[in-house]
């Protein structure tokens, strides 16, 4: 199977989707691989994208490529020693070499969902879930994740990814050592907000049976006083790495949302989680295998609820919610088993709602357009822009 569908990937990659989703859902063994070959289909097909007509930050990034394709490795050496993110402007520059800067829709499209699918599978593996179960949770998962963030490369996200990748490594996979720690910089250097999640993981370090209640009070806080995150960050922003933080949490702050559809049902899914989380881990009566996991779980699940002054905040780490409570579900498969009906009932409706949310904030891509142009192109001419 692995050399069929590696074949038809390679000559029809767009066409191999459905096949490889399939093997990826039937054959365990090779879910990371699978997993990679479907992030890259995924990254063709936003390669193809025309995001430039949508209200998000692409132009910005093509302008900064624009100006740094002039630039010599020396000029360019100041700009990542002395401005922020580092790491994103190093991409920018390497990708203006190319003149092809779709290349970053690729990329970005590729780290995001291949983080995602090779972490399903690790922790799959690691948890012995059947491809019945594993099949059910990525798909719920993948179905209630904001992807059009995760498809349209914005900065915010792949830096989410990389944490969430970072979080699992330290969490789960128990790599504990100083360079693991280190590596939460890593995001920060790709886009200077997920110095957010840089202050959660040391607020996890806090023990929450002894202080719960200062853990609350400080997210109420952080719930209702705005003005007050303002400050702070004006005082952090005297960084030169996050020098104009103070000016994105106050734009944060200052984004408001009307409670349309899609907002409601992210809140409410939210809700949905924290409810079942503290069932679930009410109702698991046996040693918990990881109380790491649940300890970040609800740090990040109550730190998502408190983030509705933060419409930007709220939509982002909403996703990190989401992963990590399916974590949670691999976690306790046996409570699946015992509450199958009523999970599945949940599970079935979240998916068709998420599927009118979904298909409402994909159709802006208009990824119909020209794919038939380049659904028959194989690997290597399907970067062919001149579709």
């Amino acid at each position: 199977m692995v050399i069929f569908t590696s074949t038809l990937f390679l000559i029809f990659p767009i066409i191999s989707a459905p096949v490889v989703v399939l093997a990826m859902l039937k054959y365990g063994k090779y879910r990371k691989f699978y997993g990679l070959l479907l992030a890259m289909i995924l990254g063709m097909i936003m390669y193809h994208i025309d995001l430039t007509n949508l209200d998000i930050d692409l132009k910005v990034y093509y302008n900064y490529m624009n100006h740094y394709k002039f630039m010599n490795f020396i000029e360019m050496k100041d700009i990542l020693l002395t401005q922020k993110e580092p790491i994103t402007n190093f991409l920018f520059y390497i990708i203006s070499l190319t003149g092809n800067f779709e290349i970053w829709q690729f990329v970005t499209t590729v780290i995001n969902y291949f983080i995602i699918f090779y972490i399903f599978a690790d922790y799959a593996k690691i948890n012995q879930v059947d491809n019945k179960f594993y099949g059910l949770i990525l798909i719920t998962t993948i179905f209630w994740l904001n992807n059009i963030f995760l498809l349209t490369a914005i900065r915010n996200n792949v830096a989410l990814t990389i944490y969430i990748l970072v979080l699992y490594n330290e969490y789960i996979k128990k790599k504990k050592n100083f360079i693991y720690k280190l590596l939460y910089i890593v995001p920060v250097c790709i886009h200077m907000t997920l110095i957010i999640g840089v202050i959660i993981r040391i607020l996890l370090n806090i023990n929450l049976r002894k202080n719960k209640v200062i853990l609350l009070f400080g997210l109420l806080i952080y719930a209702f006083s705005p003005n007050l995150i303002i400050t702070i960050s004006n005082l952090i922003g005297d960084l030169s790495l996050f020098s104009d933080l103070s000016l994105k949490t106050s734009y944060y702050t200052e984004l408001t949302t009307s409670f349309n559809t899609n907002s409601i049902v992210h809140i409410v899914f939210l809700v949905l989680m924290i409810v079942l989380y503290y069932n679930i881990k009410r109702k698991n009566s046996r040693e918990v295998q990881n109380t790491e996991l649940y300890k970040a779980t609800e740090v990040y699940l109550l730190f998502n609820l408190c983030s509705f002054n933060y419409w930007d905040i709220f939509y982002r780490w909403f996703d990190m919610s989401v992963i990590l409570f399916a974590f949670i579900l691999m976690d306790n498969i046996s409570i699946i088993k015992k509450y199958m009906k009523f999970i599945i009932l949940v599970m079935f409706l979240s998916i068709l709602i998420s599927c009118y949310i979904q298909f409402s904030n994909l159709q802006k891509l208009n990824i119909q357009k020209n794919i038939g142009q380049y659904c028959y192109k194989n690997v290597i001419t399907i970067f062919n822009k001149e579709v």
